[in-house]
């Protein structure tokens, strides 16, 4: 499977739009609602460059910024050409088992409908609204845990977490 997340609909979704650096914040919460999950990610997020971007996070995330021209109006467009299978299937991990496209955006949710039948992967649609919940409570027992793990004086999972990723730079 190949979750392909509109970015901006889902920080909306966690009230997080329009916070400095929300996108830094929820690529960050993705990274850890991902952790355990392994699934592969691409979140797209509205860009204001005429390139775009595009950055690998790790093996299973990937953030793109679509880029700002006439055939790219916002991320909904690029997200409606990735599905159409645009991209090399080696830029779409996963996509062999199916697409599922998260967004509550109505619109690109008939622009996806339509192109569904010009891609050679399945397409299936999740809503953001769900998405937001399932990470909000995967959130909320991180920090129970990490509140336990405080309190027992051991190191929490977010701090183990983050030790071992500065070891990972050390090391390189």
């Amino acid at each position: 499977m190949h979750f392909i997340i509109d970015a901006n609909n889902l920080a909306g979704k966690l009230k997080m739009l329009g916070q400095d650096d929300f996108d830094r914040k929820l690529i960050d919460m993705i990274r850890e609602f991902n952790r355990d999950r392994g699934v592969n990610i691409t979140l797209v997020f509205d860009g204001t460059d005429k390139m775009g971007d595009k950055i690998l996070i790790d093996h299973n995330l990937t953030v793109i910024y679509s880029p700002k021209d006439d055939f790219y109006r916002s991320a909904d467009d690029k997200i409606v050409e990735m599905v159409r299978g645009s991209f090399i299937s080696g830029d779409f991990a996963g996509a062999e088992r199916g697409i599922v496209v998260v967004t509550d955006d109505n619109l690109l949710r008939q622009r996806l409908e339509a192109a569904a039948g010009e891609t050679r992967y399945g397409v299936r649609l999740e809503r953001s609204t769900d998405w937001a919940e399932r990470i909000i409570r995967k959130k909320e027992k991180i920090d129970e845990a990490d509140n336990d793990d405080k309190n027992k004086g051991g190191l929490s999972d977010g701090e183990i977490y983050g030790l071992n990723e500065k070891l990972k730079k050390i090391w390189k």
